[in-house]
């Protein structure tokens, strides 16, 4: 994890250290992270806090498998994940990531 009062770059860097493979996560963190760093880096105490890394970190993840029929009749398995972040910005912050899961698994179906 990040040191208190390190740079956006380097925050950036360990996050996407910790989150391979999810180029999607990365720049949605990336565009709201642009916005609010400023303001972090002049109020120490949300620093110190560190309040963006648990923004960034769910507090719980459940995996579960997806049964479906596709539109030949063939059975399909996929995995479906529950992701759940706790707080104040909660809602809006599982719905910008199950908007990013559903485009991210359309684009990636429609390529087959």
């Amino acid at each position: 994890m990040e040191q208190i009062g390190t740079s956006l770059d380097s925050f950036m860097a360990d996050l996407k250290r910790r989150n391979p493979g999810e180029p999607e996560f990365h720049q949605a963190v990336t565009e709201v992270a642009e916005k609010v760093w400023p303001y972090l880096e002049a109020h120490p105490e949300l620093m110190e806090a560190r309040i963006f890394e648990r923004l960034t970190e769910p507090d719980r993840v459940i995996m579960f498998r997806v049964t479906w029929a596709d539109d030949h009749g063939r059975v399909q398995v996929n995995k479906g994940y529950r992701i759940q972040f706790n707080g104040p910005i909660r809602a809006a912050y599982d719905f910008i990531l199950l908007l990013i899961w559903v485009f991210s698994n359309f684009s990636r179906s429609s390529r087959l």
